[in-house]
């Protein structure tokens, strides 16, 4: 890689005591840096962010990539993207990275396209693809996920107010686009996030809006590898009349994998009054089904009125006893009073607080964190914005800390968490079809959980059940004696969660 160069670092703070949580922090001045944007961990204790420049004006504003170090000192890349859109990206199974972010578009000139790149892993650009997805309006990317053999990216337009205003893409690793499909339920809809489930499926996260109620919802949205919708949720956490929505920033709502197969989101959640929002967690269960919710009502103490001070979460992590972290800040309080932020410890299972971490900054009045990155099973970065300077001065800088996690039980990684991989999988296409005495289906599993194929017929009553075998490939004999002729659907189930497209069969007499 091309010589790196050292940003200028005027403020740093360091604990060396072994028993704070907050262990190292800097705060990061600059004439037009603001906040540091999404991160990855790329090698052993560091990461690669970005500095994202203070305005987001249109055309000419980029952000620089950056590594970040344990001693927090960064180091600017060649990388540079288009500063209007979050950007969002992946590390590539054989090395690399895909971004997806906005560049200014020909016709009109203030608005973006959506653009694919792929960089080497010192960083230096392999491809980039442009894709125009809403003609003279605004395209912007909201998620990328990627396998050995695809990427899949998540795109909508601002001005497009209809249910097609949101899309997926799936295009090859040459950024050659193989579908692309419109998702919507009403004119709200807004997607935050996307991940894989242990499937292999993708998990759409974000609101709608509900029109018997007229309540922006949490909205959940599975689709498999090809683009067909699986299953959906519509959710109003609080009931009707209590709507959700972003706290913000993009940063502030995500969608956690857990490793029992489910999900945690976090958003925000209008309170009784109306103003402020709550923070708002809400886990659901592989099959989407929701377990617990979480509002977070807690205000910093100290010379504020109540009510003034509007909270947020940003991103979580699992420890190995099934509970939660979730980093959670304030966003309105006095620039002159030296407010924490916090980590909240929720036990999985119910959602009940198990424990809150204040962390006092001295560096910064009001630090606006809102990702938390594992660094082993013991230590985490957080990333994010300081928007007050610990002498009461309104400022937007980059702002970054480790935290030790020594005394909770370890970090569940995202390294150990499963992961698309570009192989679905399902069922194949029984034969004989028609069938009389039995049918052989193929299929393909993952390592995780029992499977089965699961026969149903045309009322969608379960009439047979054949388990699957270990092996990652191979077929099923699913005896048909004694069923009464007609059409049947074949289903594979990985603990308990439909995969894949049903298949279709005609049992004969």
């Amino acid at each position: 890689m091309r010589a790196f160069f050292l940003l200028l670092l005027l403020t740093t703070v360091i604990y060396a005591a072994p028993a704070q949580r907050l262990t190292r922090e800097r705060v990061y001045v600059g004439a037009s840096i603001y906040r540091f944007g999404m991160a990855h961990k790329v090698a052993p204790r560091h990461v690669l962010t970005s500095i994202a420049k203070r305005g987001f004006q249109m055309p000419g504003f980029w952000q620089r990539g950056v590594i970040l170090d344990p001693q927090l000192d960064t180091t600017t890349t060649l990388l540079r993207f288009y500063n209007l859109n979050g950007n969002y990206f992946q590390p590539l199974p054989a090395g690399g990275y895909v971004y997806i972010f906005g560049v200014p578009s020909a016709q009109p000139a203030d608005f973006q396209d959506v653009t694919l790149r792929r960089y080497r892993p010192d960083l230096t650009l392999r491809w980039a693809s442009t894709f125009d997805l809403f003609p003279g309006q605004q395209d912007l990317g909201n998620g990328l996920l990627v396998t050995d053999e695809a990427y899949f990216l998540s795109a909508y337009s601002f001005y497009n107010a209809d249910r097609t205003r949101h899309m997926v893409l799936k295009t090859d690793t040459a950024g050659t686009v193989l579908w692309r499909k419109n998702y919507g339920w009403s004119v709200t809809d807004f997607n935050l996030d996307m991940q894989f489930t242990r499937q292999g499926h993708l998990l759409l996260y974000g609101f709608t809006g509900n029109y018997a109620t007229g309540t922006v919802e949490l909205k959940l949205l599975l689709l498999n590898q090809q683009g067909d919708s699986l299953r959906g949720l519509h959710y109003a956490p609080l009931g009707p009349g209590r709507d959700v929505a972003p706290p913000g920033e993009w940063q502030n709502s995500s969608l956690l994998p857990l490793s029992d197969g489910g999900f945690l989101c976090t958003m925000a959640v209008d309170s009784a009054a109306g103003w402020p929002a709550l923070p708002l967690a809400v886990k659901v269960d592989a099959q989407l089904r929701p377990q617990w919710t979480h509002v977070w009502r807690y205000q910093p103490t100290g010379p504020l009125q109540p009510g003034r001070a509007l909270g947020s979460f940003g991103s979580a992590l699992e420890l190995a006893d099934g509970s939660l972290l979730l980093l959670a800040h304030f966003d309105q309080t006095p620039l002159n009073v030296a407010t924490p932020y916090y980590l909240l410890r929720l036990d999985g299972a119910t959602g009940r607080q198990l424990a809150r971490y204040a962390l006092p900054s001295p560096a910064c009045n009001r630090p606006q964190p809102y990702q938390l990155l594992a660094d082993g099973d013991s230590a985490a970065y957080v990333l994010g914005s300081c928007t007050a300077s610990a002498t009461g001065a309104a400022i937007q800088a980059p702002y970054a800390a480790r935290l030790s996690l020594r005394g909770l039980p370890g970090i569940v990684t995202a390294a150990g968490r499963p992961r698309g991989t570009g192989k679905e999988v399902g069922l194949g296409v029984p034969y004989p079809n028609p069938a009389a005495q039995a049918v052989r289906v193929p299929y393909r599993r993952s390592a995780a959980g029992p499977a089965a194929v699961a026969l149903f017929d045309a009322l969608g009553r379960p009439v047979r059940t054949v388990a699957v075998p270990g092996a990652p490939t191979g077929e099923v004999v699913v005896p048909l004696n004694g069923l009464p002729a007609g059409v049947y659907s074949l289903r594979y189930e990985q603990s308990n969660v439909p995969a894949g497209p049903a298949q279709r069969l005609v049992v004969q007499p």
